[in-house]
C-alpha cells in the first residue's frame, strides 16, 4: 500500500506542479504586456513540441515510443489538436485582458464540466458530494465573474476567454482520454 514516504513525494510533487503552474500564469501574462499574444502561444508551444520530439526520439525517459497508426495520427489532428491549438490561444488571451489569478481559477474550474459532461446526478452520497462540489465551484465563478459586470463596466473578455479556455481544457482532456488507450501521456503531448 502507500508509506508515508510515498505521500512526501506525492506532496512534493503536487506542490512543485503548483509552484510552476503559477510561474508558468505570471510568466505569460508578463509576455502578453510587450508581445502579440498569439505569437507568445505559438512560440511556446513549438518550443515544446520540439523538446518532446528530442526527448522522445532519443532518449528512453517516457519509456517506449509507439508508430501512429492512420487512425490514431487523424484522432491526434482532427480531435486532440484543434482543441489544444484553441486552448492555448485562448489561455494566452485571456491573460492580456485580466489577471492570472482570474485565469488560474476559471481554469481551476475545468474538472466542474467534465463532470457535468460526463454523468448524471443519482440518489447516492458520491454523487450529493460531487455535484455539491461543482456548485460551490460554480458559485465561486460566478462571484468572480459578477464584478466585471457590475462594477463599472469592467473589461469582462479575459474571464469570458478563461472560461472558454476551461472549457476547451477539458474537451482536450476528453480527447486524450481516448488516445490514452494507445499512447503514453509523453506521446500525446508531443
Amino acid at each position: 500500500m502507500f508509506t508515508t514516504r510515498n505521500h512526501t513525494a506525492i506532496a512534493a510533487g503536487l506542490f512543485c506542479c503548483i509552484l510552476f503552474w503559477g510561474a508558468n500564469n505570471t510568466g505569460v501574462k508578463y509576455l502578453v504586456r510587450e508581445w502579440p499574444p498569439l505569437w507568445i502561444a505559438c512560440s511556446r508551444m513549438w518550443c515544446v513540441g520540439a523538446i518532446f520530439y528530442v526527448l522522445l526520439r532519443w532518449t528512453n525517459w517516457f519509456g517506449p515510443t509507439h508508430s501512429l497508426t492512420p487512425e490514431l495520427r487523424r484522432a491526434m489532428w482532427q480531435r486532440a489538436a484543434p482543441s489544444l491549438a484553441v486552448y492555448i490561444a485562448a489561455f494566452t488571451l485571456a491573460l492580456k485582458f485580466t489577471s492570472a489569478s482570474h485565469v488560474a481559477l476559471y481554469l481551476g474550474s475545468s474538472p466542474v464540466w467534465a463532470l457535468l459532461a460526463e454523468s448524471r446526478p443519482q440518489a447516492n452520497l458520491d454523487s450529493l458530494r460531487s455535484y455539491g462540489a461543482a456548485a460551490l465551484a460554480l458559485s465561486g465563478l460566478v462571484l468572480l465573474f459578477w464584478p466585471k459586470l457590475h462594477a463599472g463596466g469592467g473589461d469582462w473578455r479575459g474571464d469570458l476567454l478563461a472560461l472558454g479556455a476551461s472549457f476547451l481544457w477539458t474537451a482536450y482532456g476528453r480527447h486524450c482520454r481516448g488516445l490514452a488507450q494507445s499512447m503514453s501521456g509523453a506521446e500525446i503531448t508531443a
